[in-house]
């Protein structure tokens, strides 16, 4: 997917030696190696490096499921049970920017609907545990999906409409209980 997002220009930062890349419109890339999920220190390199400039932080992912199904997916960070199977703490969250985390699933809902691949939210369940509002937007839930180049432009193309101010109004609510997936 990085390679549709463009792969900016080197800005002179680095995070635990990896080039931040700058996009322009305060959009940074960062891509490392391996799973960050229980990467501990993630949020204090992170604001150590990019300072006032980091306002948020979105993280293109794939996501799996044991049925494989096709889906485009927003989520929180975080885990509210008393356990932490795949990283961050339990009982801990990590902030959420609510109106551009809906903003972002509308979106990707409508770029998903050219495809024939639902949209649609998932609770928290998973880490990194961080200090500044982030979210998770993934492709799912199998190879097939992930290796689409046509949904790959899909979740860039997300990425670049979301300017930080969503364009919706109102209240945010907050869902506690139910399922995996939102309905």
């Amino acid at each position: 997917m990085a390679g549709c997002l463009g792969q900016g220009e080197p800005s002179g930062d680095h995070v635990a030696g990896t080039t931040v890349r700058d996009l322009g419109k305060g959009l940074y890339l960062l891509r490392r190696p391996g799973l960050h999920l229980e990467d501990i220190s993630l949020s204090a390199e992170l604001t150590g490096t990019l300072g006032p400039r980091l306002e948020g932080v979105i993280f293109p992912s794939v996501h799996r499921s044991e049925r494989g199904l096709p889906a485009l997916t927003v989520h929180p960070i975080g885990n509210l049970g008393s356990e932490a199977r795949l990283g961050g703490l339990p009982r801990h969250l990590t902030p959420v920017p609510a109106r551009l985390l809906t903003e972002a699933f509308l979106r990707l809902h409508e770029h998903g609907r050219d495809l024939g691949i639902p949209g649609t939210f998932e609770s928290t369940h998973h880490g990194p545990l961080l200090s500044v509002p982030s979210f998770f937007l993934e492709a799912g839930s199998s190879p097939t999906v992930w290796e689409d180049p046509r949904v790959h432009r899909a979740l860039a193309t997300t990425l670049r409409e979301l300017d930080g101010e969503p364009a919706r109004e109102g209240p945010i609510v907050v869902g506690v209980g139910g399922g995996h997936y939102v309905p």
